[in-house]
């Protein structure tokens, strides 16, 4: 078991999960597990983490990345009230501060794939990034063969993928959602 990771479309379900989602989810538009570990390094080792040094080595600034991971979930926000309105003040206050939350995470798709383009045609130019990054405590055991071979797909879509595969996969989840109307997207966590 483990944390995953997906991008979500500010669209209604129904006309972002279609057939065509459903036919190529799995191969094309999933990011593994290993991306999900490598996004929240941020959390522990902040400027020091593996993904905010390869924004470092490539110069392409991953801010808009991190906010898209402070969308509140309707269960987040549900236990929140719960746990911490008292008074309908309180609960108006907190959903206000939810609102917030929600707006400044959607990140527009054209930025962001502006954005993963940018990291894509210099990570691609690159080819021993896996040598250049500086590990945290084990990481180099788990992120080491990611980084590798950024150009070639090796993975079957979620299941192996290497940090290339994963940034061409995010950028097809991007296409497919403009396709679909989507304008914004965030991650969900779970």
């Amino acid at each position: 078991m483990g944390l995953d990771i997906r991008v979500v479309a500010d669209i209604p379900s129904d006309l972002f999960y279609t057939d065509e989602y459903f036919d190529k989810h799995l191969k094309e538009f999933s990011l593994s597990r290993t991306f999900c570990n490598l996004y929240f390094t941020y959390q522990n080792y902040l400027d020091n983490s593996e993904f905010i040094q390869i924004s470092k080595i490539i110069g392409v600034d991953f801010t808009p990345l991190l906010k898209m991971a402070s969308y509140p979930s309707p269960e987040y926000i549900e236990a929140m009230l719960e746990i911490e309105a008292k008074t309908e003040e309180e609960k108006t206050q907190l959903l206000k501060n939810f609102e917030r939350e929600k707006l400044e995470s959607k990140q527009s798709i054209a930025d962001i794939k502006v954005l993963l383009r940018q990291l894509h045609q210099k990570l691609e130019r690159i080819e021993n990034l896996q040598d250049l990054i500086k590990y945290n405590e084990y990481h180099k055991e788990r992120f080491y063969r990611y980084f590798e071979d950024f150009v070639i797909d090796v993975g079957d879509g979620y299941i192996g993928n290497n940090f290339g595969q994963d940034v061409r996969n995010f950028i097809k989840i991007l296409e497919y959602s403009e396709k679909q109307g989507a304008q914004n997207v965030y991650f969900d966590f779970g």
